[in-house]
């Protein structure tokens, strides 16, 4: 089902610092509606109490790409971005642009800005699915009333955005390089945010009104610092929100021992190595298409929890919350395979990040996660491990809707897919 979001954000301004909040709320839209509308307002308010609001338009497709307005320049040209805790650079399609990022996305002309300086320096960005080729440039990048100045942005010359309903990604990781700071660390730098912190709350279950929300500088008052179980950042990965991991269990077996998770807010499923995967996939008898595990949704009442153990705390996704969609009796598991990763290297995209409110505190290096359940996260949910569509206990696997639901997936997701 497919919902429109309405999105306030909250500028919260002492004498010189700000709290940015991003909510988003949703309804539901008839199903034939392919991008789903959002919007935002921005609300600012200074020590008289006045108050001053501008609104722009924040877009979300699939309960699985959010993504905002930004402008970029002195003549504040609009693009739509994916904010993004698994990449620090900051890129948009240039003029020049070639392939699929240059077909139905908004385009960059520097030549138009008398606030960007173009720099002599190009620079690709790799994922684990293609790569971005990009001039580096310099300019204004204002989001709501807040303007960052100086900001390098990567003009995109060649890449594919095939799949993706957004211009460009803003990264939010810590510093990965030297010659590079990412948006959230020029924030710190030019006094911008009243805290070194920024939180996201994700939500992609088909009911309720709240659909999520990005803190910039703080996060949602209903917590206090007190609440907060920090996880220290892992330092042997810079630059990335990469903590250690104990083990990793699905029910009762171990699957994978000591290790590493990234916590990726542009990445949709939960993506392991294809040893670790199998080992998920011969348990439940599910297979493995395009790297994406799919199960007969008649057998998902006998899909165990999935357990990270994490710097003394176990945080349990049970199967109702892996299921990530479902067509003709197949279910899709919100589990992917790449065969980039180690078997103690995890990526926790927003399968995982949905079921927690998560803070990011960029000065002291760490992460905490609350359940959005309100329970403590290391009780394990109540399931029901029931599908939302039955499958036939007799059903065999249909070679058409296996390819079907990977084409499905891939088109919407693979961009994404780190």
């Amino acid at each position: 089902m497919r919902y429109q979001f309405f999105i306030y954000v909250f500028l919260l301004f002492g004498s010189m610092e700000a709290l940015e909040r991003i909510t988003l709320w949703r309804k539901p839209v008839p199903k034939s509606q392919e991008i789903l509308k959002n919007i935002i307002k921005f609300a600012k308010s200074n020590n008289t109490n006045q108050q001053q609001r501008v609104e722009i338009d924040l877009f979300n497709f699939q309960n699985v790409q959010y993504y905002g307005t930004v402008y970029v320049g002195s003549g504040k040209s609009p693009f739509q971005v994916l904010f993004d805790t698994g990449s620090d650079i900051f890129w948009i399609p240039g003029k020049d642009v070639h392939g699929t990022c240059g077909v139905s996305h908004n385009k960059y002309d520097c030549s138009t800005s008398s606030s960007c300086t173009l720099l002599k320096k190009d620079d690709e960005i790799n994922y684990l699915k293609g790569s971005t080729k990009y001039h580096l440039a310099k300019d204004t990048l204002t989001i709501g009333d807040v303007s960052i100045k100086q900001m390098e942005v990567g003009l995109v010359y060649e890449g594919d955005c095939e799949g993706s309903q957004f211009d460009g990604i803003i990264g939010m990781s810590l510093q990965m390089r030297e010659d590079y700071q990412p948006m959230f660390r020029r924030m710190i730098d030019q006094h911008l945010v009243s805290h070194k912190v920024f939180s996201f709350r994700l939500n992609n279950k088909d009911t309720g009104m709240s659909g999520g929300e990005l803190f910039l500088g703080g996060w949602d008052p209903v917590y206090s610092e007190e609440d907060f179980k920090y996880i220290p950042v892992n330092s042997e990965h810079t630059g990335f929100w990469s903590v250690a991991m104990n083990r990793v269990n699905f029910g009762s077996a171990v699957i994978a021992g000591l290790g590493h998770a990234i916590f990726d807010t542009g990445t949709s499923l939960i993506i392991t190595s294809y040893s670790v995967a199998n080992k998920i996939a011969i348990q439940i008898n599910a297979i493995i298409s395009q790297d994406i595990m799919f199960v007969e949704c008649s057998r998902m009442k006998d899909v165990p929890s999935l357990v990270f153990s994490i710097h003394g705390t176990d945080y349990f996704l049970t199967a109702d919350e892996l299921l990530f969609m479902e067509m003709d009796g197949l279910c899709v598991l919100g589990l992917g395979a790449s065969s980039q990763l180690q078997d103690n290297e995890w990526l926790l995209g927003d399968v995982f990040l949905s079921r927690f409110y998560s803070v990011h505190d960029y000065q002291n290096r760490r992460i905490a996660l609350i359940r959005l359940n309100g329970t403590s996260p290391t009780a394990e949910p109540h399931s029901t491990t029931t599908p939302r569509r039955n499958g036939s206990s007799t059903m065999s696997f249909s070679i058409c809707s296996i390819f079907s639901l990977s084409f499905m997936v891939l088109y919407l997701y693979i961009f994404n897919y780190r």
